[in-house]
């Protein structure tokens, strides 16, 4: 029975190093590893071994076009768009530093006022009034402007 025991632990230890790959290094009695831990390798099979076809170094892919590759080759650039027109359809709102609501006001905005949008996070809009200032309003108190 010991026999059988002492077979089986001389077993395993064989399969648990052969699992781990030539880049394992025993460690010296009583002192530490001197190797990383690698990556473990295939659990042996029983049938044939693998064929293994030999890597050839290829050239890299050629990079991938995006549908707007094209657009970005024209000679001649296209014209900016104009920014979207909001305005304020409230009595008063206001104009933020930060796209919340607990951000410090820079301004109030009165009902009528018309902001160019040039941004737009969730549920708020990064705006620039006429005179140049810049801040967050909410999506909640604008509504898009008729065209001038």
């Amino acid at each position: 029975m010991f026999a059988l025991a002492f077979r089986l632990v001389v077993l395993m230890s064989f399969v648990l190093l052969a699992a781990c790959g030539p880049g394992v290094k025993e460690a010296a009695p009583g002192g530490p590893r001197t190797d990383q831990q690698a990556p473990p390798a295939p659990a042996p099979t029983t049938g044939p071994a693998p064929t293994t076809v030999p890597r050839t170094q290829s050239a890299p892919a050629p990079p991938v076009a995006s549908p707007s590759a094209p657009a970005a080759r024209e000679a001649s650039p296209k014209p900016a768009e104009t920014p979207q027109r909001l305005i304020v359809k409230v009595g008063k709102a206001n104009l933020r530093e930060k796209p919340d609501s607990k951000s410090r006001i820079l301004q109030v905005l009165s009902k009528g006022t018309k902001l160019a949008v040039i941004g737009k996070g969730n549920e708020w809009y990064r705006v620039r009034l006429e005179s140049g200032a810049e801040g967050w309003v909410a999506e909640s108190v604008v509504a898009p402007a008729r065209p001038d």
